[in-house]
């Protein structure tokens, strides 16, 4: 269906490639609500580059794709695909792990794993990470339990997804500067600071292979469940 490629090209990775552009570029870090570890970055980055068009509303769309709002809408609508083509008359119970699993990230990455990463937090990053990479692998085994294209699709690309974010950590500029934890050696504070990568690489394969494990999840949430 093609929701599902709005979900999740139009909505997941670019939301998420404007996180990893906006951190890097210097977005400061904005505690929107400290007791639920909810944060976002400022929205300055994707707001100085769309302010170039002047019809454009720089500073909404600034503030949308510099927080977890749009890549939780994409989650969000990636949980409904979940019903397609056949609706919620015919629910099954792959159906709904599937769903839940989708509603569950949204609250999962964005309150847990990209916080933890942003705030330089060396203790809670690796058991988000690993929790994140779980929850991944058991979403891949709902989409494709039935087996067939949809498994292979769905196993595929999680791999892909998962490993594009990794190799992004050590080739964003402001990402892991040695192949190992701990990320950087810095306060722990809610600064916004990191350690510059001593070789950022601006033609990585990190997000080329994130969004190519997005594709080919696409496609194994198009096979009908």
């Amino acid at each position: 269906s093609w929701v599902v490629f709005v979900a999740g090209m139009l909505m997941i990775v670019p939301a998420q490639l404007a996180l990893d552009l906006a951190f890097d570029q210097g977005s400061e870090l904005v505690a929107v609500s400290e007791s639920y570890s909810i944060y976002k970055l400022d929205g300055s980055t994707v707001k100085n580059i769309v302010a170039s068009v002047e019809w454009l509303p720089s500073g909404y769309i600034g503030t949308a794709l510099e927080s977890p709002i749009w890549w939780s809408l994409g989650w969000i609508l990636m949980a409904l695909c979940c019903f397609l083509p056949f609706g919620v008359t015919s629910l099954t119970i792959q159906q709904f792990c599937a769903m839940s699993i989708c509603v569950a990230m949204a609250p999962l990455y964005a309150c847990f794993v990209v916080p933890a990463f942003w705030k330089n937090d060396l203790t809670a990053f690796p058991k988000c990470c690993f929790v994140y990479c779980a929850v991944m692998i058991s979403w891949a085994v709902a989409i494709g339990i039935n087996g067939g294209i949809a498994l292979i699709l769905s196993f595929m690309g999680v791999f892909l997804v998962l490993a594009g974010q990794r190799f992004t950590l050590f080739e964003r500029k402001r990402g892991i500067p040695r192949p190992h934890l701990p990320m950087i050696e810095s306060s722990p504070h809610i600064d916004g600071l990191h350690t510059p990568n001593p070789s950022p690489q601006v033609y990585g394969i990190g997000h080329p292979l994130y969004a190519i494990g997005w594709f080919l999840l696409c496609l194994s949430m198009s096979v009908p469940m």
